[in-house]
């Protein structure tokens, strides 16, 4: 499991190219006190 910003698409393609897939559901704020933060998540099966 990784998360990283909407922003960092290069940081995405390299995820998906080594298997990362989306998991939309585990997206969130991890600080709820800063709303503008918002990361997505990604994982990977081994």
């Amino acid at each position: 499991m990784l998360s990283t910003r909407p922003t960092v698409h290069t940081a995405h393609r390299v995820y998906e190219r080594l298997g990362f897939t989306r998991t939309p559901e585990r997206d969130g704020n991890p600080l709820p006190e800063l709303t503008d933060i918002t990361h997505l998540t990604y994982e990977l099966t081994l």
